[in-house]
């Protein structure tokens, strides 16, 4: 199964819209857990993936295309990641 994405309101709906252009299969959720951390002492999640909003759109794009394309969702469970790879 491939990884889902999450996006708050404050995430570069540019990366979202590039991405999903890229590759229509993606999927992306509309929220994320504001505090992750305490989240995940009373739940598992299925991971979270950090976008610094300055980070070039392009490479944003390239690297969520090589994370849904190259993972499987259960490696991402309860971890946190940062862009850029």
């Amino acid at each position: 199964m491939r990884p889902t994405f999450q996006a708050d309101a404050d995430f570069n709906q540019k990366i979202v819209l590039g991405l999903r252009r890229r590759q229509r299969a993606v999927d992306f959720r509309k929220t994320m857990p504001a505090h992750f951390a305490r989240f995940l002492n009373i739940r598992s999640s299925p991971g979270l993936v950090i976008v610094p909003q300055d980070l070039d759109i392009g490479f944003a794009i390239e690297d969520l295309l090589l994370i849904w394309a190259a993972s499987d969702a259960e490696e991402w469970r309860d971890k946190v990641g940062f862009l850029p790879l």
